[in-house]
């Protein structure tokens, strides 16, 4: 079976060799939709040893995604049949099956290795194509013939009728080669070949478990069809892989309505006129630089611009505005280290590219972090002090030193109308001392308030004396004066109201605002 199948392509191939030549131009055309039909021969792979070939007919219709990749639906209506010659455990067995298929199918075509095949052997690399897919099929099995026999070495006396089902349906996985060779501008004549793994054993009707079985596993079968395809709509060229090659409009060219095997010569000449291999605008006629890379700018003659003229084309040059040389590319030598951020580091060794203009760098391009706290410093609001990305930078302060400050905020007392602390606010001021040793990166701000009796002035001098007396305490107590500033705002900035005691008593306070 597999010689007659060989003869037949041979002989099909040399007949479509010998119109195909004929044509002359050296495109290939494209179109999105795609039908065909088409008529082969099948061979199934199941449990008995022989297969007969079986007459298939196919229809399908292809999504054409672009130029090489297409998917699509195909039906097929055949038959599948094998048989068993007289053995030692069998008297002959025989088996039709009649298969209706529908398969959905992706297609990918080998035609890039050839970007405008000229010679029939190009134009048949061109239409190769392979592809996968999931299809479902219906199984009628009729004929099947029951004479088992038992002999010798065996056991079983009488075949398992339980094994047999003949009517079944189930999936299958189709792989599918083949090409299509134009014959027109549309119609394409088609070669496939498709293997099929069936995901049941019952294609010829057995769930086989015979004691020499020749096949142990799932059946499958293969479908060899000869046809015809048709592009459906505009049938035009693969204008965005390939540029413009057509008018000079850059439109894009369709193919004339004639449906003869060859264009006239004058066709010909106009498309080879404007023939533009490497896509950039300027026909291969004038283009004095083939093979330009795609998106590259070019000036009239088809070669990359160079604004600086020193022969370094835009695309390739680093200096594009500077005449420079090929060793460093396309850049004066005192140039060779470009600094895109201009941080005085060369991009070659800047692992921060990108900095903001005025930031201090160190040798890696990147912005000083003093404290290294990875805060760099220009964004550090304590830049010699280690902190924390959500305080910006700056330490956090804890949960015990806030307590303790907005205890004396309310808590430290002066005697009336005096700057001196009162003896009961002494244990207060010092937890705020014993925070100050235990945090030496803190600065503190001392503010005194006042409530609204009394003159404002006079308010403010004595609320200055009482943040300058709780200052001089800590001093007193070993921090150091460098660490603490005292303000007086009088009776500014209130928190309370002044109309009652108890309002009056809250704004009477001494405010401590940690910085570092």
């Amino acid at each position: 079976m597999k010689r007659k199948y060989i003869i037949i392509i041979l002989l099909l191939t040399t007949f479509v060799k010998s119109h195909a030549q004929i044509r002359l131009d050296p495109f290939f055309p494209y179109s999105k939709w795609t039908v065909g039909a088409g008529a082969g021969f099948s061979e199934i792979y199941g449990n008995l040893s022989n297969s007969n070939s079986e007459p298939v007919v196919r229809l399908s219709i292809d999504r054409n995604v672009n130029m090489w990749v297409s998917l699509g639906l195909e039906v097929q209506r055949g038959a599948l049949s094998d048989y068993e010659v007289k053995n030692t455990w069998t008297n002959g067995l025989s088996v039709y099956n009649q298969i209706t298929t529908a398969a959905l199918n992706g297609k990918v075509s080998l035609g890039e290795f050839f970007k405008y095949p000229r010679n029939f052997f190009q134009k048949t690399i061109f239409g190769l194509y392979g592809g996968i897919g999931i299809g479902f099929m219906d199984n009628n099995v009729s004929d099947i013939t029951l004479k088992f026999k038992h002999q010798d070495k065996y056991t079983i006396n009488n075949y398992d009728n339980s094994n047999i089902n003949p009517k079944t349906t189930n999936f299958y996985m189709p792989y599918n080669l083949g090409f299509n060779l134009h014959i027109t501008r549309r119609i394409m004549f088609n070669i496939n070949y498709q293997f099929c793994y069936a995901f049941s054993d019952y294609l010829d009707g057995y769930d086989f478990k015979a004691p020499t079985a020749t096949n142990k596993y799932n059946d499958m079968f293969s479908v060899l069809s000869f046809g015809v395809n048709v592009y459906l709509g505009k049938v035009g060229f693969h204008k965005k892989k390939y540029g413009n090659t057509g008018d000079n409009n850059g439109s894009s060219y369709a193919y004339p309505s004639s449906t003869n095997l060859a264009i006239s010569p004058t066709e010909q000449k106009a498309l080879m006129e404007n023939y533009d291999s490497d896509g950039d605008g300027i026909p291969d006629r004038l283009d004095k630089c083939p093979g330009t890379p795609p998106g590259v700018a070019v000036d009239a003659t088809g070669c990359p611009l160079d604004r600086d003229g020193d022969g370094i084309p835009d695309y390739l040059d680093k200096c594009p505005d500077v005449k420079g040389t090929a060793e460093f590319n396309g850049c004066p030598e005192k140039n060779m280290d470009p600094d895109t951020d201009g941080d005085g580091v060369p991009d070659r060794l800047d692992k921060c590219p990108g900095t903001p203009a005025g930031v201090k760098v160190d040798a890696n391009g990147c912005p000083l972090d003093r404290d290294g706290d990875g805060v760099p410093d220009y964004l550090d609001k304590c830049p010699d002090v280690k902190g924390s990305k959500e305080a910006d930078g700056c330490p956090v302060v804890g949960a015990q030193t806030k307590k303790v400050l907005d205890e004396a905020l309310t808590g430290i007392q002066f005697e009336t109308s005096k700057d001196i602390i009162q003896k009961t606010s002494i244990p207060i001021v010092d937890n705020v001392v014993k925070v100050m040793k235990d945090n030496p990166s803190y600065k503190l701000q001392i503010n005194g308030y006042t409530d609204n009796r009394g003159k404002p002035e006079a308010n403010r001098s004595l609320s200055e004396k009482r943040a300058i007396a709780v200052m001089k305490y800590l001093e007193n107590h070993g921090i150091d004066g460098n660490r603490l500033k005292a303000a007086g705002y009088g009776q500014e900035k209130p928190i309370s109201t002044n109309d009652t005691e108890e309002g009056r008593k809250q704004n009477r306070r001494v405010e401590l605002i940690v910085s570092f």
